[in-house]
């Protein structure tokens, strides 16, 4: 299988480059994963530019590197990269290496919401629960419970709270 990934590799194939970026990754050679990630994300794969931007976040292959991250996610997120939509949402909310902007945080969470993306489904109800844009218990509801329809066990536990307080 190495073998094969090599040779395709020489050959020029974008896919086999991920494929062994996986490989590497999953051995913890971090170093050769990022640089494969790189190519691929540089002949045009999006979902090897949010690995990449994952990589530079948590300093696996390269020293951390927050703006070379958010630059990573930010194009794989305009590229419809659900999971990079979700990160960038969460560095608009939390003001992580740019300036926080609920809004756009929003703007962000709902991209990948609408992709069944039960962390953005959650965080989206946070903010409705929380006041962040505006507190609205029943709103922040229909998030949780979306949320738990995909998965999200922690929403699960915010719906029964909010029940258990009308009563």
């Amino acid at each position: 299988m190495l073998f094969r990934s090599k040779m395709a590799i020489k050959y020029g194939s974008t896919l086999a480059k991920e494929r062994l970026a996986d490989i590497f990754y999953d051995q913890a050679e971090y170093g050769r994963a990022l640089r494969l990630y790189l190519e691929a994300w540089k002949e045009g794969s999006m979902s090897s530019a949010f690995i990449a931007g994952s990589m530079f976040e948590h300093g696996k292959g390269a020293e951390v590197n927050h703006e070379m991250a958010s630059k990573l996610y930010l194009l794989a997120a305009n590229a419809g990269v659900t999971m990079a939509e979700h990160n960038v949402g969460a560095y608009y909310f939390n003001g992580k290496y740019v300036e926080r902007d609920v809004e756009n945080a929003l703007f962000w969470y709902l991209r990948a919401a609408k992709k069944d993306s039960a962390l953005s489904q959650f965080c989206i109800g946070m903010m409705y629960l929380n006041g962040d844009l505006y507190k609205d218990i029943s709103v922040a509801l229909l998030w949780f419970e979306k949320a738990a329809e995909n998965g999200h066990e922690e929403s699960k536990i915010y719906i029964e709270e909010q029940i258990g307080r009308a009563h």
